[in-house]
């Protein structure tokens, strides 16, 4: 079986159903869905878990393997309702329920409860360039809450290990820590959380937000939020959340969020919220390079129990052609497997070729070097014809050049001269000098990477 983790309710809609489905059926290519996922039937839920029966010959084990991912991420995307999956055979008997808990004991579970994947680790995370500074600061805190970078704010792009990271911190802080009480959850959790209190007010009744505040405000050692952007546009739940914040943050305790984006660029988020959450630290995540893309390859090798399935050539070709997020990276590795498992042949650079093609950075046009020149004349306000005057130009110019010669480098095969040709002629040490001073301001420089990135956003082809 394999698990989900985030927020339910104990009601479950068939819709959601349908529509996990349904969404499947258009992520996957039609003979894995046809094979696989066609028959499979919806068995019930509780508040604990969906069941989900497949025919007798179909291996669980391998599904979940090859499958796990994209089956969490198509569930999330189907109606994100907090529960555990379990993948059993048709003729499977299903566990006897629990008995009920008695009614204080099942509210201190609903609202103290936390779930927490416990994969999710510092050691099971492959740190690389791009993450260093925010696992760093990760560990710190998670072996002093509240002493050091309070709140600790990490945002970035979908599937580049915000929540790992977020749960690791957890997951240290519960070893570390076993007495102090720990809050993972979503913004829209939150929300659904608050939202709900207030709808089962009665009669100025007004217990559930009171057993809210003060759960937050006065039990949490350690609160961690996931997708903050999920607050835009909510106010009375930031407002709730601008209190709670004030009483964990004077009190010391640890706050630490993750958002798809600086907080600053989150629209209809409160100001007095935006300065809290500006108060500790703010780190970002950018996509790992191709080193790291590696060694994500690898250790994904490593724990689907196929660590020698692949050459060394064969992941470079992967990790060159796939840059966006790990998810990716994993979507590809499943692909092969499902590939290789029909064929009965061992994985080649044709294979993966073959695959990349299903992956949106596989269909994207190729990007030539004109294109990227002109791209990076459009984001400095540059005239392109003085790109390639052999003058070098006033200082913007010149750096304009030089992200030019960047981009040219890692987005193409062109070799070094023909580079330098593409600018007049000039040699081979120039576009080196260029290339290792921008890569250098990328990894160092956050300004410097947002403007690469936004480049990057204007091309929106793929490498050649």
């Amino acid at each position: 079986m394999f698990f989900i983790f985030f927020a339910m309710s104990t009601d479950f809609d068939p819709i959601i159903f349908r529509q996990w489905t349904e969404k499947l059926r258009g992520q996957l290519a039609v003979e894995v869905y046809d094979r696989f996922f066609s028959g499979m039937e919806l068995l019930g839920c509780d508040s604990e878990r969906l069941r989900v029966a497949f025919p007798a010959d179909v291996d669980l084990a391998r599904l979940e393997r090859l499958y796990g991912g994209i089956l969490e991420e198509s569930w999330r995307e189907a109606g994100g309702k907090a529960l555990r999956v379990e993948l059993v055979h048709g003729d499977a008997p299903a566990p006897a329920a629990p008995p009920p808990p008695p009614a204080s004991a099942a509210a201190a579970d609903s609202i103290q409860g936390i779930s927490l994947n416990p994969d999710y680790t510092f050691e099971t995370f492959v740190e690389g360039s791009n993450t260093s500074q925010a696992v760093s600061a990760a560990k710190a805190v998670a072996a002093n809450p509240g002493d050091l970078y309070n709140p600790l704010l990490i945002y970035g792009g979908p599937g580049l290990g915000k929540t790992h990271l977020l749960q690791a911190v957890a997951n240290e802080v519960k070893r570390r820590f076993p007495h102090k009480t720990i809050r993972y959850i979503t913004a829209e959790a939150f929300r659904t959380e608050y939202t709900d209190a207030i709808a089962r007010t009665r009669d100025n009744d007004r217990s559930l937000i009171r057993e809210m505040d003060e759960f937050y405000r006065q039990k949490v050692d350690v609160l961690l939020m996931d997708d903050v952007q999920g607050l835009a546009n909510t106010e009375g739940v930031q407002n709730q959340l601008f209190h709670v914040f004030n009483a964990l943050y004077e009190s010391k305790r640890q706050i630490v969020l993750t958002s798809d984006r600086p907080i600053i660029e989150i629209e209809k988020l409160e100001a007095r919220l935006v300065t809290r959450f500006n108060w500790g630290l703010s780190l970002d995540i950018q996509p790992p390079d191709v080193e790291t893309r590696e060694a994500i390859l690898r250790d994904k090798l490593r724990r689907m129990h196929y660590p020698d399935a692949l050459t060394d050539e064969n992941i470079r070709l992967i990790a060159t052609n796939i840059s966006s997020d790990i998810r990716t990276l994993e979507g590809v590795l499943r692909k092969l497997f499902f590939v290789q498992g029909v064929r009965k042949q061992p994985i080649d650079s044709e294979m993966i070729r073959e695959a990349l093609k299903d992956f949106s950075q596989g269909e994207r046009r190729r990007v030539s070097a004109g294109e990227i020149v002109s791209a990076v004349c459009a984001e400095f306000s540059v005239d392109e014809p003085r790109m390639y005057d052999r003058k070098r130009g006033s200082q913007e110019v010149a750096y304009a050049r030089m992200v030019a010669m960047y981009l040219i480098r890692e987005w193409t095969k062109m070799s070094l001269k023909s580079i330098g040709g593409v600018f007049n002629g000039r040699d081979h040490s120039t576009v080196i000098s260029a290339v290792n001073k921008i890569g250098n301001a990328v990894k160092n420089d956050p300004q410097a990477r947002h403007v690469v990135e936004r480049i990057k956003a204007r091309l929106g082809g793929s490498r050649l």
